[in-house]
């Protein structure tokens, strides 16, 4: 019993996130002004702002193959937002890393969700953000647990 009550309620939680995600998106103005910029390459980019990055690690983060990753770096090479280096402890490694018009690129995706966020917090009454806080910290916790994420623990004002 409990199973199923679990299944269906995760179920709703889908529905809704995935809702949520659409009029997100919809309404406001996407993250990149490039629109060469694919979805996977944005991803890389939002990866690799958090540190230099080996080319396995890539592929693995974004469930293709290597050479197929590794064409994708060549292409945001040539646009000249991500940089190879070998691996300061294994020559033979390669790893990637944000150029500054890269780190520019990342900062304007924060932005821009940032917005997105802002906008759609300003609709919603003190009630319903005193409802709406505790779960957002809940699912901040949850990332952390699947491994995606640090839990944000950020004063109300931030």
């Amino acid at each position: 019993m409990q199973e199923q009550v679990k299944k269906a309620r995760v179920g709703r939680f889908v529905e809704l996130m995935e809702q949520v995600s659409v009029e997100m998106r919809s309404r406001l103005p996407a993250a990149s002004s490039d629109p060469e910029l694919t979805m996977s390459q944005a991803r890389t980019l939002l990866l690799l702002g958090h540190g230099h990055t080996r080319m396995t690690d890539i592929s693995t983060y974004l469930g293709h193959g290597m050479s197929s990753a590794s064409g994708m770096i060549d292409r945001l090479v040539k646009k000249g937002l991500v940089e190879r280096a070998e691996d300061d402890t294994d020559r033979r490694v390669v790893v990637c890393g944000l150029t500054l018009l890269g780190r520019e690129a990342v900062e304007r995706f924060w932005r821009v969700g940032r917005m997105k966020f802002e906008a759609l917090a300003e609709v919603l009454s003190v009630d319903e953000l005193d409802k709406v806080l505790p779960a957002m910290v809940i699912l901040s916790e949850a990332t952390a647990r699947l491994g995606v994420t640090e839990p944000i623990e950020r004063s109300p004002s931030s």
